[in-house]
């Protein structure tokens, strides 16, 4: 309803609900009539359709309990006797018979899309719409949510299955056809780049751009497009004026010293907040000296940038050392435009010649485009991925085609589509890492912050960070951070629960109490031989009072006995609050698992920081073994989870998993502040996330 309304409001238009309560999503006929939402549409009473989908899963538990009945009986005191001799004679056969026969049974669980499918229970909604996915199809399908009546007096009744029965993406309906389709699909990919759709920006992003302009001279700029004009004072300028959000991707440099402008440009763009991830350079000298293409094109700053255009004037006049290419009149000058290389396995930085423009007669040489596309085809200049083997993110071989995991591939996708060279660079022990106010670090971090090189090439020709890296705000600072590639949530393997230290069970105690109170009243009131029956009809019901008896106490003690044999536990964790509360310690080998709640407040992520502990490997395969440490893991889409290499088999039945997360977050890739490689990173990752490919790559 949002996005419709701010559709709506978008384009100035007036939103009008048209609501049916009682044919809800309804149906298409042939002859283009209908009912409910979906009848609306085809009989052009309303523009755009949609509806929360729920779905609900009613599964009916079947429980079997079985009551203890206790009787009390009340007979003289003979009987009395015989009552409590028959509950000690029996109650050692009885006790371990009705601790198998008191246990609760139930019916087999429905757990399972192919649970349900194989089971006779029905279901239903109300619509038959909830079935338009899956009617037609030949296997087996998968998705859910609840109705609104499925009330909280009743959800006792019912469990959750554990798979999804199908899923789908949600869409608006518009008439066919419909004008307003394109604009509409516009806003809405524009509401799924910004990730959260609950937020809404205020500011209204355009789509022209204006200029930049640094000069030390006079720059008279008669332009339509919007401009924004820095003093350069003695190859200086006051960087507060640049970062204001304007919007400025178009940057032309005018001035004595160009080189020292563009350089102290691309460091302050690293040092502050603003993108320019799509910036173009003009590049005009005041004064060409003879040095000045040896100085420009050497600059290793140069390596981040794609789209650029430097003017170099070459005067007819051969007595000229200097030449101000805007202050000569009386002679022809013939402009070289020219630009770096840029793409390849070598000499990236290469001066290439794209056109000649003559003053005379105002006339290009070529007529070539002089900002061509570098991007689309690079010509195998090398994409640097640094990361480490962490499965299923990414798992490093020797080869190209030996690279595997969900965000490896994506970045091998990458490269691929643009005819670049994916280098994998393992980062070794330090596996994350940090960076420092200094640009300088450690790590997959580190590796980017410092822009190093990798061995046999001569400049960082690009970087790519992964390995289930996070949405951290403070890389944010210093790195760029793509769109999300996956959603994954951090939580743990704790302690099962154990048997209690019990030093003396309480059955024990119960029996030798007990055989005092029988043994003393039976020695002290024995029975004489004159009265000890001896006809066949006393002796008979005594023993139909003994069989009696003897089924009267089992009844009784089955079911004490099955309280008292049944196996008792200490409590378990099964939460994320039952282990911040706990004694048990957890850890891992590196402190960047805390990145996401170390700065938190809450007394819950608070006392969990408080109880990590950084080991290694090592260690943490020790520990595993005593059974009272925790571990993380991590909780992946589609029902996986990436763990750790120093859990295993041996000890994965000590361990249980908490049935929440501590904390969650969107696996992001991250390259260079600025990096002129992320905008089509972004469309490759979207592109991968639409075609739902991750799960495979997740699952190689």
């Amino acid at each position: 309803m949002v996005s419709a309304v701010r559709f709506a409001l978008q384009y100035n238009m007036t939103p009008v609900p048209v609501v049916n309560e009682e044919d809800y999503w309804g149906e298409i006929f042939a002859n283009w009539s209908g009912n409910g939402l979906l009848g609306n549409l085809a009989m052009d009473k309303a523009d755009i359709g949609f509806a929360v989908r729920i779905i609900m899963k009613p599964v009916l538990q079947q429980s079997l309990t079985l009551t203890e009945i206790p009787v009390e009986l009340s007979s003289k005191f003979i009987m009395g006797l015989m009552l409590v001799l028959s509950l000690f004679l029996t109650s050692t056969y009885s006790s371990g018979l009705a601790s198998i026969m008191t246990l609760p049974r139930y019916e087999s669980a429905i757990n399972t899309v192919d649970d349900f499918a194989q089971s006779g229970l029905d279901w239903g909604a109300t619509q038959d719409a909830w079935i338009t996915s899956i009617q037609n199809a030949k296997e087996f399908p998968e998705n859910f949510a609840i109705g609104t009546y499925i009330k909280e007096d009743v959800i006792s009744n019912f469990h959750l299955m554990q798979q999804d029965l199908y899923w789908e993406q949600c869409v608006i309906m518009l008439r066919k056809n419909s004008v307003l389709l394109p604009f509409l699909d516009l806003f809405i990919l524009r509401i799924f780049e910004a990730g959260l759709i609950s937020r809404w920006q205020n500011t209204f992003h355009k789509d022209g751009r204006c200029l930049m302009i640094f000069t030390d001279g006079d720059f008279n700029y008669h332009g339509n497009i919007p401009s924004v004009k820095i003093k350069v004072t003695n190859d200086t300028f006051n960087e507060k004026l640049i970062f204001h959000s304007y919007g400025c991707q178009n940057i032309i440099i005018y001035a004595n010293k160009p080189v020292n402008i563009f350089v102290e440009f691309e460091t302050q763009i690293r040092l502050n907040m603003e993108r320019f991830n799509s910036r173009k350079f003009l590049i005009a000298p005041r004064i060409v000296t003879e040095n000045f293409e040896k100085d420009f094109f050497g600059l290793k700053q140069l390596n981040y940038v794609c789209d650029l255009l430097v003017l170099s004037p070459k005067s007819c006049s051969p007595n000229s050392e200097q030449l101000n290419i805007f202050n000569t009149t009386k002679e022809e000058i013939v402009f070289e435009l020219k630009t770096h290389k840029y793409v390849g396995t070598s000499n990236n930085n290469k001066p290439i010649l794209l056109d000649k423009w003559f003053s005379k007669n105002q006339s290009f040489l070529f007529g070539r485009d002089l900002y061509p596309d570098k991007m689309t085809n690079q010509m195998g200049r090398p994409l640097k991925m640094t990361t480490f083997t962490y499965k299923p993110y990414a798992v490093i071989g020797n080869k190209s085609d030996e690279l595997y995991g969900s965000e490896m591939m994506t970045s091998v996708t990458f490269a691929l589509k643009h005819n670049m060279t994916p280098v994998a660079v393992d980062t070794g022990t330090d596996y994350w890492g940090d960076i420092s106010p200094e640009f300088t670090g450690k790590g997959i971090l580190g590796n980017l912050a410092e822009d190093k090189a990798d061995v046999g090439f001569e400049y960082v020709v690009s970087g790519l960070f992964l390995a289930a890296l996070y949405m951290w705000e403070n890389c944010y600072h210093y790195l760029d951070l793509s769109k999300f590639v996956l959603r994954a949530g951090a939580t743990l393997l704790v302690p099962a629960p154990r048997y209690p230290n019990r030093k003396k069970s309480n059955v024990i105690k119960f029996v030798e109490s007990a055989t005092l109170v029988v043994t003393k009243p039976t020695l002290q009131q024995g029975l004489t031989e004159a009265e000890t029956p001896l006809e066949p009809s006393s002796k008979f019901i005594m023993f139909l009072m003994l069989i009696l008896s003897l089924f009267l106490t089992n009844i009784y003690s089955s079911g004490l006995a099955a309280v008292m044999t049944l196996p008792r536990f200490e409590d378990a964790i099964n939460t994320a609050a039952d282990f911040a509360w706990s004694e048990v310690q957890w850890g891992a080998t590196d402190a960047d698992w805390l990145l996401m709640i170390r700065n938190s407040s809450q007394p819950q992520d608070v006392r969990i920081v408080s109880k990590f502990h950084i080991h290694s490997y090592e260690e943490l395969r020790e520990l595993s073994k005593t059974g009272k440490f925790g571990f993380i893991i991590e909780r992946l889409p589609f029902g996986s989870f990436a763990i750790e290499p120093y859990i295993q088999g041996d000890i994965i039945h000590k361990l249980s998993l908490l049935h929440d997360d501590i904390y969650w977050a969107l696996c992001v890739l991250m390259m260079r502040k600025s990096s002129v490689l992320m905008p089509a990173m972004d469309a490759t990752i979207l592109r991968t996330f639409e075609a739902g490919v991750v799960l495979r790559w997740q699952n190689e």
